[in-house]
């Protein structure tokens, strides 16, 4: 399927940012979120694009980069504001380190769920 012909309903762009951003705030990993979320969509397209970007994951590519060949399906804003909280996640050093990426991404993730949503009122 080429990202041309993919449509995504903004729901469900909603509800994975939601889902993603509550997952990661658990302390579940980054893979396995994406893996639980493609099991559970009801849209053929977006298990689609899940399955590329889990495997874009799995090969050590960021989730913005991964998001970023979807462009036109996320929209630049969703993959920048992921972008951030990869770049915040990176800068930590903390020795405990786990708990601090969780916040970083997550706020990120909470940013850009805000940004669907508004989408979706106008």
């Amino acid at each position: 399927m080429k990202s041309l012909f993919l449509h995504i309903p903004l729901s469900e762009k909603i509800l994975f940012a939601r889902h993603l951003s509550i997952m990661i705030k658990t302390g579940m990993p980054l893979l396995d979120s994406l893996r639980l979320f493609q099991k559970q969509t009801k849209s053929r397209s977006f298990s689609h694009v899940l399955k590329q970007i889990t495997a874009d994951v799995e090969n050590g590519q960021f989730l913005s980069f991964s998001l970023a060949k979807f462009r036109r399906l996320f929209g630049d804003l969703f993959i920048n504001i992921v972008r951030v909280g990869e770049v915040s996640v990176s800068c930590d050093r903390d020795p405990d380190g786990h708990r601090h990426r969780h916040r970083g991404l997550d706020a990120a993730v909470q940013a850009a769920q805000r940004v669907v949503a508004e989408h979706a009122v106008r």
